[in-house]
């Protein structure tokens, strides 16, 4: 149930961080959730090992380390085509 709500969460904060960004820097949409929803499960992973995140349960700390690691997956996608100028 975790590991879903992680890939839920990172998804849907992916699509709405889209709609916000100028088109320019934009990776699209599909682009946007599937980051959002990769860097979601990495930062919510990494969280778990460490014992913050309670294991194989539901809970709202793990909705926030998604929506966080959406978060920074986006910043670092922006940052990258701001740098390459792509």
């Amino acid at each position: 149930m975790d590991l879903l709500s992680w890939i839920i969460t990172g998804a849907i904060v992916g699509a709405i961080i889209n709609i916000v960004i100028p088109e320019r820097i934009s990776v699209g949409f599909l682009g946007a959730m599937g980051a959002g929803a990769l860097g979601g499960v990495v930062i919510s992973f990494i969280c778990s090992v460490f014992g913050i995140l309670p294991e194989l349960q539901f809970s709202m700390t793990g909705l926030g380390t998604a929506a966080i690691g959406s978060v920074i997956a986006q910043l670092v996608i922006v940052g990258f085509r701001k740098v390459a100028k792509v």
